[in-house]
């Protein structure tokens, strides 16, 4: 009878512990994910962080503005901005083109971001100190520079809460105060050794 007990014990424990193994190794792979998810978030804001850290910002009059298009390693068509601006520096008048930083396939968006920029009206530039010429469309960070980074921070969250709630459910198992097997909080009996299990 006692065999009996063991063997059946023996199968339910490692029939949870495998369970639990998998639950544990889900939750890791929701933390990397979100790991994974806060490290995209700073890449992207990176590029305009630092554009703001080592430019200066400058009012431009708009002479003509181009959508720029460009193919991705997949063969897709990426869309882009460019702008020639008139802006004037320590006296002096300059023409420059500046393009932006970020690229989109959605062809109706960057298309309406064109329109924006028609000739003749005024934006903020960004140019470098050291060379004037070197111009930038970021005229700030915008809620749409912000947009993407906030969003793959709200994923990481969402990967760390369900990590969290996988890693609660594989928990440790209680121990039989006998033989110090794992036992499952719904065991009576300990399946090992067959002594009574004291409720909590």
């Amino acid at each position: 009878m006692l065999r009996d007990i063991t063997y059946q014990g023996d199968q339910l424990s490692s029939g949870a512990m495998r369970y639990r193994s998998r639950l544990r190794a889900i939750a890791l792979g929701c933390v990397l994910a979100a790991v994974a998810c806060l490290g995209y978030g700073v890449w992207l804001l990176v590029p305009h962080v630092r554009l703001q850290m080592q430019t200066k910002a400058i009012e431009a009059t708009v002479v003509r503005s181009d959508l720029i298009k460009e193919h991705d390693s997949r063969g897709y068509l990426l869309y882009g901005l460019s702008a020639t601006f008139l802006y004037e520096l320590a006296g002096k008048s300059s023409v420059n083109v500046a393009k932006s930083l970020d690229q989109t396939y959605a062809w109706a968006a960057e298309k309406k971001e064109q329109d924006t920029y028609s000739p003749k009206s005024r934006h903020l530039i960004r140019y470098e100190t050291a060379k004037p010429e070197q111009i930038y469309l970021d005229g700030g960070l915008t809620w749409v520079h912000w947009k993407p980074s906030l969003l793959a921070a709200l994923g990481a969250l969402l990967f760390l809460t369900m990590g969290w709630f996988l890693r609660s459910l594989a928990r440790a198992p209680r121990g039989c105060a006998s033989c110090r097997g794992e036992l499952e909080d719904y065991f009576k009996f300990c399946p090992f050794c067959g002594a009574t299990i004291q409720a909590k």
